[in-house]
Order: C-alpha cells, then sequence, then structure tokens
C-alpha cells in the first residue's frame, strides 16, 4: 500500500509541473502580437534566471525545506510542510485567475514570470528529495510540492464555472 501512495504522490507532483509548464505555454501563446509574446518569453527567461541567480547567492529553497522538515514536530510540521505550501498554492492561483480575468499584459507577463519561478522550485525540490538516504524522509519532503499541487488544484476547481476554459469562466463572471 505504501508503494502505491508513493506512486500516486509522484504522479501528482509529475502532473503537476507538466501542468504548470503547459499553463505557461498558454500564457506566451496568447500574448497577442509578436512582441508582447516576446516579452513573455522575456519574462519566462527572467523567472529562470532569478531563481537560479537566488540559488547562486546561497538561498536554496529545496534545502531550507529539507532541514526545515528534518526535525520537526507534528505542529510545525503540519505548518511548515502542509499548511504554509497549501496557502501559497492558493494565493498563486488566486492571482493567475484575477490577472487572466484583466486582459491586460503586466499582469499576464507577472504570472509568466512566478510561474516560471514556481516551476524551476519546484522541479528543484523534486530533484532534491531524491538526495535524501531514506524513503521516509523522501515522503516527508514531497508533502509541500504535493499541498502546494493540492491548494492550486483546489482552488482552481471552485473557482472557475464553466467548462469552455478558465478564459471564458472569467468573462462570464465579469
Amino acid at each position: 500500500m505504501n508503494t502505491f501512495f508513493n506512486i500516486v504522490t509522484h504522479l501528482i507532483i509529475i502532473v503537476g509541473m507538466f501542468t504548470i509548464f503547459g499553463f505557461i505555454v498558454k500564457m506566451i501563446a496568447r500574448g497577442g502580437s509578436p512582441l508582447e509574446k516576446l516579452i513573455r518569453v522575456l519574462a519566462l527567461v527572467a523567472g529562470f534566471l532569478l531563481y537560479f541567480l537566488s540559488r547562486a547567492v546561497g538561498f536554496s529553497i529545496p534545502d531550507i525545506i529539507v532541514k526545515a522538515l528534518a526535525g520537526t514536530t507534528t505542529l510545525s510540521f503540519g505548518i511548515i510542510g502542509m499548511l504554509f505550501p497549501l496557502i501559497i498554492g492558493i494565493l498563486i492561483a488566486w492571482y493567475c485567475l484575477d490577472a487572466m480575468g484583466r486582459r491586460t499584459n503586466l499582469p499576464a507577463r507577472v504570472v509568466v514570470l512566478i510561474s516560471t519561478m514556481i516551476l524551476i522550485l519546484f522541479i528543484d525540490v523534486y530533484v532534491a528529495v531524491f538526495k535524501l538516504p531514506t524513503a521516509n524522509e523522501l515522503h516527508i519532503n514531497l508533502l509541500p510540492n504535493l499541498t502546494f499541487v493540492i491548494g492550486l488544484s483546489l482552488f482552481v476547481i471552485f473557482n472557475v464555472k464553466r467548462r469552455g476554459g478558465m478564459s471564458s469562466a472569467i468573462r462570464q463572471e465579469e
């Protein structure tokens, strides 16, 4: 049974990564003019570079997560490992849906920038967790990624009203 949940956890996280990537590509493609698409590609590159700049100066979120969860109690684990990523996922989903509803270029560029940084962080945490020595630590340290995907998904599930996609659902609510 443990193997089954391990496989499901990995599948959810991997699907989450591909979904975020697809969202970024879709936001870039919706740019309209070639110039706007180029600016959104630059936002993607900037998000990538900003993340690795922070790594180069010694700020590593995956290392912070692994160290924070290494010796935690149940309460602190619940806050650091589950509640905080869940809230961040909900806030990011809210901002993305709100920005797509505004139909202006600046929020869309910010969404591409933030989404790129999140995707790289997500992949970085996923890779960092595999460096851990025991399977138990692996499960515990994947929970922030898992709860982030759950928070993001739940917000979208409960806030997009129509089947025609997010943009038509946002138009319907206006």
